[in-house]
This record gives structure tokens, sequence and C-alpha cells, in this order.
């Protein structure tokens, strides 16, 4: 990239006033320009962009990341981000940085996925859409726009605070006719419906058939949003294959939960 050091100022332009729109410009490159400048900005702007992209992209950028960066970014993000995160990469990407993982972070991330079999922690995904409350329609429309080149279109957008509180929803139909000024936390729908990640199954079936949904976020006990379960996947089952690759790479037993022992091997 010729022009690495003119985004680079422009991005530390805009970080420290709109975060929202040094995001866009991330996500406008390319996947190998995107990285390029994430590793060569400081670390601490780097995270603070990766908080504000969608993780399925951000996994994508991280495993172009050279060793040193990924030293320096992983041990400080959030346990919650590094804990989604994990499951968007590949397996290669979580053998080749589970060293750099240790300490209170690996217990809390081990925290985080000890969901019990049944629960809807085990069958959710983590591929959704989600933005920060004060993005204006027009953002969102082209950050969604600018997505839509790496990942299928979606019909609801769920809307979040800064620290990832599930706060409203808002359907693409909602967002393409609102104000191109308009705030999200300004057209979303409020008292959105969520499923706890800890919830039985089968009670979040009986859920979802009552309301007729065919899908619904899930949270933590802080409101958090945490991924999205749908209907299919609970009527259909753990996708056990891809369950084993996690198993076999770490170390876990048959006996023990797959995804609560995903750092099982790293405990010395």
């Amino acid at each position: 990239m010729e022009n690495l050091d003119d985004y680079n100022h422009i991005i530390k332009k805009f970080i420290s006033h709109d975060i929202a729109t040094a995001s866009y410009i991330i996500e406008s490159l390319s996947e190998k320009e995107a990285s390029m400048v994430l590793q060569v900005l400081p670390s601490e702007l780097t995270i603070q962009i990766i908080k504000n992209l969608q993780i399925s992209f951000v996994a994508t950028l991280l495993e172009n990341f050279d060793d040193a960066t990924l030293n320096k970014i992983l041990p400080r993000l959030e346990p919650q981000i590094l804990t989604t995160l994990l499951m968007h990469v590949s397996k290669e990407f979580r053998e080749r940085i589970k060293h750099y993982i240790s300490g209170t972070l690996k217990v809390q991330i081990r925290e985080l996925l000890e969901y019990p079999e049944s629960s809807v922690g085990r069958f959710m995904t983590t591929d959704f859409l989600s933005f920060d409350r004060n993005l204006t329609a027009r953002e969102v429309i082209s950050k969604i726009r600018s997505l839509s080149k790496k990942r299928l279109p979606a019909s609801y957008a769920y809307v979040v605070d800064a620290e990832k509180h599930l706060i409203g929803v808002i359907n693409m139909r909602d967002l393409m006719i609102a104000l191109p000024n308009q705030t999200l936390e300004s057209v979303m729908l409020k008292n959105v419906f969520s499923l706890d990640s800890f919830l039985d199954v089968q009670d979040a079936a009986k859920e979802l058939s009552k309301r007729k949904y065919f899908a619904a976020p899930v949270v933590d006990s802080e409101n958090r949003i945490m991924g999205i379960i749908k209907a299919e996947r609970l009527i259909k089952g753990v996708q056990e294959d891809s369950i084993q690759d996690i198993q076999r790479m770490f170390g876990v037993g048959r006996d023990e939960k797959p995804f609560s022992s995903i750092f099982s091997s790293m405990k010395h």
C-alpha cells in the first residue's frame, strides 16, 4: 500500500473524536490493507478500533497479524471479545496464539466458555451484526455495504452501548427509511426479547416457538450480547465435527465439555 502513512494519519486524526469513522475507513479497505494499517498503529489505537469492528472481520484480520503484534494486542483485549474471536478463527490460528494467553485472562475465558451441554450458549452462533447506538443511519448503511462483500446479508442488526449491552434491534427496512442523520438509538426497537446463554435449549425452543421467532439474541448475566440462536440450530443440534476439532486441538477428553475446556491444555 503506497499511501499507508496517509491512512494512518487520517485514522489517528479521527480516532480521538470519531471512532466510527476510523472504523469505517478500516472496513472499507481490503483485508490485507486493513491488517497492515492496524499493525503499524499504536497498540492502544488498534484495540479501540477492534472493539468497533465486526467480530468476523476482526478474526480475519488477526490471522494476518505478525506474532509481535499479536503478543501486544491479544493480552489487552477484553475477555469477552477474545472469547468470541476464538469461535471465529481457524484451529491453526488458535494453536498459534495460545501461548500469548495466560494467567487471569485464560481463567476468564474458560469461565465464559463453561456453558452446560444443553444450554443456549453451546448452540448459539457468534455471526451477527451489532452497532453502537450513537451511529447514524448513514454510517451503519455504509458499514453494512462494506461488510456485504465479506458476509451474507442480515435481516436485523442489534444495537449496543459502549459496554456491548444489548439495548435495541433494528430491521433493515427501518434502517433504510430512517433519516441519514438519525442515530440508531432514535429509530431502534426497544425492549428486545433475548435468551440467557445458560437457558436450557428445550426451554429456548419453546420461547421461540411461542413467539414465532426464527432467531433471538443471546445475552450474559449482565445483558451483554454474546451471539444469536436460530430455531433451526436448536432443532438440528450441535455440529459435532467442529466441536471435535477443538477437542483434539486442545487435548480435551471425550468426557469433558468441549468449549469450556478450549484452554484446558494451557493450564501449565
